[in-house]
């Protein structure tokens, strides 16, 4: 699956959960993917989040309706909250 838009790409919520899922699979499962309504699966996507303590800054609403602004700020959030980066050496 490739994302090119934070928008309609994102309001399946099943994007968002593989990543979750790739950040940290011990405490972002899959589960949301078997949902298959919409706004449940983005709650679940959305409680996922949760357990990284990314800040609740959309409802499933927002996810679903494919607002690229809340989904723009979502994906700040994950990225802020657990990037998967290295730290880098202070000198």
């Amino acid at each position: 699956m490739r994302v090119t838009n934070l928008g309609k790409d994102l309001k399946d919520s099943v994007a968002l959960t593989y990543v979750l899922n790739q950040i940290d699979s011990e405490k972002c499962a899959l589960s949301p993917l078997d949902e298959t309504h919409m706004m449940k699966r983005a709650q679940g996507m959305i409680d996922q989040s949760k357990n990284i303590d990314v800040p609740t800054v959309v409802r499933q609403q927002d996810i679903c309706g494919g607002n690229v602004k809340t989904n723009t700020l979502f994906c700040s959030y994950i990225f802020n909250t657990k990037h998967g980066l290295k730290p880098l050496d202070e000198e």
